[in-house]
């Protein structure tokens, strides 16, 4: 737990730093309007493929389900954002079922300027793993609590939005895999889903716009 604290310690700081140098630079000089500006939310949907090692009983799985996530953050710079995400799923085979759950802080990057709406998002943060049986004899398992790693790859669609408009709904085809490692039980878990996402964008005073839509 000493070291998933000073995990967050560290994600938490960069995050501020970066935070504070974002405001200051959009406080000297204006910005164009894109989509990915200001804060964003976003909601999303996804199947799982999920399997687990009990140093005891061996491997589990595969088992198959649901997943789901919310997001919220902030675009700290034009190809940087940070957030904090939620997310919750659940996997099936024929004898157990295991509960997967995450809370924990995110970071998204474009970093190739020509493909911006192609992002990569890494993550850290608190994870469980819940098994449970489908049969009175199977042989119990404890599943596990502790740190958890994230990293996705998806690309951001904005259907119908003006280019001289900031921010803006999205729609982002994405994959991700999840690994929860430990010494007595450990997950493994990839999906493919859909986010809605919704961005604030910027106000009009921080754009860089034609002096008749500036006011």
């Amino acid at each position: 737990m000493m070291r998933l604290s000073r995990i967050f310690s560290i994600v938490a700081a960069v995050s501020g730093a970066l935070w504070l140098a974002s405001n200051d630079a959009r406080a000297q000089e204006l910005s164009p309007p894109k989509a990915h500006q200001g804060y964003y939310l976003s909601l999303s949907l996804a199947g799982t493929v999920m399997g687990h090692k009990d140093k005891d009983v061996g491997w589990l799985g595969p088992q198959g389900g649901p997943l789901g996530a919310l997001r919220m953050g902030q675009a700290v710079t034009p190809y940087l954002d940070l957030g904090i995400a939620v997310l919750a799923g659940a996997g099936y085979d024929s004898n157990r079922g295991a509960v997967l759950g995450r809370f924990g802080l995110e970071a998204q990057v474009r970093p190739i300027p020509v493909m911006e709406p192609a992002f990569l998002r890494v993550g850290v943060g608190f994870g469980l793993t819940d098994v449970f049986d489908r049969k009175d004899k199977m042989a119990s398992v404890p599943g596990r609590t502790g740190a958890a790693y994230v990293v996705a790859i998806g690309y951001d669609f904005f259907p119908g939005r003006s280019p001289e408009r900031s921010g803006g709904f999205s729609l982002s085809p994405v994959l991700g895999l999840e690994a929860g490692p430990s010494a007595g039980f450990s997950s493994l878990a990839g999906w493919i889903g859909l986010e809605l996402g919704w961005w604030t964008g910027l106000p009009k005073a921080e754009l860089e716009l034609p002096e008749e839509k500036a006011y």
